[in-house]
């Protein structure tokens, strides 16, 4: 069945529309331009070969085997020696520090060594502070040859340090006799006279080691101490004798275990 559609009538008035609202125009932002940045191409550097560090020396080789590094040390004033031939007494210099001889190595050097090379060893071992040691070696000397007068000298270092002032004389005096005699050599005869004014100077006899103290340094290759000695003597005096024995001393033995109070003698 038809739907009717009523018109509106033109008699009525149409009915006005509302106008729509008017359309507000918004500017809108530039959109922000994207800008390419094109980096340069990284330059191609040549490659450059580390710094060469210099190789630090290496030891050499000795037998094979590289030696120990060994670290520089200060050197040391050079000693003025007298004109002995050998050491006769332990303060004409501060001993080295050593290490002593095996137990084997004494063993060997006491049953194959001769009286000379005894002694010479016993010296040694003397200025290096192993006064025990050495006087075994001395002892061995003498067992081999009673007479042997360096031997003797030596034995008499460590008895006058002992402070066995009669056997030092003793001993000082056969020492002496053999010096005059049968083994005369240099120095042995001014150490003996040495120790025996030592004996008398330990004893508080002044004037029997002055004269004994003189009697040595007028000997060819008298020990240095024999001056220091002969100035601790004449000390009490207070005479230019004493300074002058002092200075002489300090003359031979510039740096020795004696050279302090040396020193403190002639301020």
């Amino acid at each position: 069945m038809a739907t009717l559609v009523e018109e509106p009538s033109a008699s009525e008035p149409a009915a006005e529309l509302e106008a729509p609202p008017a359309v507000v125009e918004v500017e809108e932002p530039e959109e922000p331009v994207a800008v390419e940045v094109v980096e340069p191409p990284a330059a191609v550097l040549p490659e450059l070969a580390p710094p060469k560090v210099a190789d630090s020396p290496k030891p050499p080789k000795v037998e094979g085997k590289a030696a120990a590094t060994v670290t520089p040390r200060k050197a040391t004033p050079t000693r003025r020696r007298s004109g002995s031939t050998r050491s006769s007494s332990p303060e004409t210099a501060t001993p080295p520090i050593s290490e002593p001889p095996s137990d084997a190595v004494v063993r060997e050097e006491l049953t194959s060594m001769d009286p000379r090379e005894l002694t010479t060893r016993a010296d040694k071992l003397y200025a290096q502070g192993h006064s025990a040691l050495a006087a075994s070696y001395y002892r061995r000397a003498l067992e081999i040859d009673p007479d042997y007068a360096p031997a003797l000298v030596g034995m008499g270092q460590g008895i006058l340090r002992a402070k066995k002032y009669s056997d030092a004389m003793k001993n000082a005096t056969r020492a002496l006799q053999l010096a005059r005699g049968v083994d005369a050599r240099p120095g042995l005869e001014a150490a003996a006279i040495y120790q025996m004014a030592r004996v008398h100077y330990e004893r508080g006899e002044r004037d029997a080691a002055r004269r004994l103290f003189r009697q040595s340094i007028s000997l060819p290759s008298a020990p240095p101490e024999a001056w220091f000695y002969l100035g601790e003597a004449l000390s009490s005096d207070n005479s230019p004798a004493a300074r002058h024995a002092y200075e002489k001393y300090l003359e031979l033995v510039p740096r020795g275990s004696l050279s302090d109070r040396a020193r403190r003698a002639i301020q």
